[in-house]
């Protein structure tokens, strides 16, 4: 039924079901809300769900041999949007550490799930963030491929004080740390983007952004970056509103 699974060995296969929770659940039921504890990854047996992001338009629909919750795979992220049953579901709830531990075993899992959970937080940022509404679905693929998609480890410095930035990014799972000398740290939620101050100016970096957790950002190089700023003013001229700013939030 779940192509995710597809490759497990049946052995493997029945040990993830018994340590997993059937679920029955009624029309209108919310199982996630946007910012939950992201601890589960699900997979639908029967029936559907809309996948919502609040105060935007944008809403999939998942349904039979559908997954969802993959963000569970990065301890400490949160769940991007509502997820509400519509008809009746029946779902089988992964736990996290459950799918950590078919994971160990049977590593190319791995990268599937992160495949999947890449694929719908583009799709979303895409969707949602005023960086992108004003395109066409066309453009906003085209742009989507001159981005690169990176899983950091925690710890990681991407920008650092006094030195100029290598590309553009915005992270799209967990927290970043943002540090400028003489000032508190602040904590940088998925969503926010970083870079485009120095390579409108070219000036250096004033903070420094390090990685609190194991991450996904997405990161435009800067020689792709001067591509973008000729062929799509409108983004240039979104850019450089908010190049006031090193870090800033560019989805809800």
């Amino acid at each position: 039924l779940f192509p995710l699974f597809a490759e497990l060995p049946r052995a493997a296969l029945s040990r993830m079901i018994a340590g997993s929770q059937l679920l029955e659940l009624a029309h209108d039921a919310c199982v996630l809300r946007k910012g939950d504890d992201s601890d589960a990854l699900y997979g639908i047996v029967d029936g559907s769900v809309n996948v919502i992001v609040p105060g935007q338009a944008f809403e999939l629909t998942l349904a039979e041999g559908d997954v969802f919750g993959e963000s569970c795979l990065f301890e400490d992220d949160r769940a991007h949007a509502d997820v509400i049953v519509m008809g009746q579901l029946t779902a089988l709830r992964v736990p996290r550490e459950m799918l950590l531990e078919m994971i160990r075993e049977h590593p190319p899992l791995a990268g599937l799930v992160l495949e999947l959970l890449t694929r719908r937080l583009l799709g979303n940022l895409l969707q949602v963030s005023p960086l992108f509404q004003e395109f066409d679905a066309a453009t906003k693929s085209e742009l989507a491929r001159l981005f690169e998609v990176r899983r950091v480890a925690a710890g990681t410095m991407l920008a650092v004080v006094g030195k100029k930035m290598d590309g553009l990014y915005i992270s799209l799972t967990g927290k970043l740390g943002v540090n400028q000398p003489g000032a508190p740290e602040r904590i940088a939620p998925p969503g926010s983007m970083f870079g485009q101050r120095t390579l409108l100016t070219q000036e250096p970096s004033q903070v420094d952004v390090i990685t609190r957790v194991d991450m996904i950002v997405l990161r435009l190089p800067s020689a792709r970056f001067s591509r973008v700023a000729m062929q799509y003013p409108t983004m240039l001229a979104r850019l450089a509103e908010l190049s006031t700013s090193e870090v800033v939030r560019v989805t809800i």
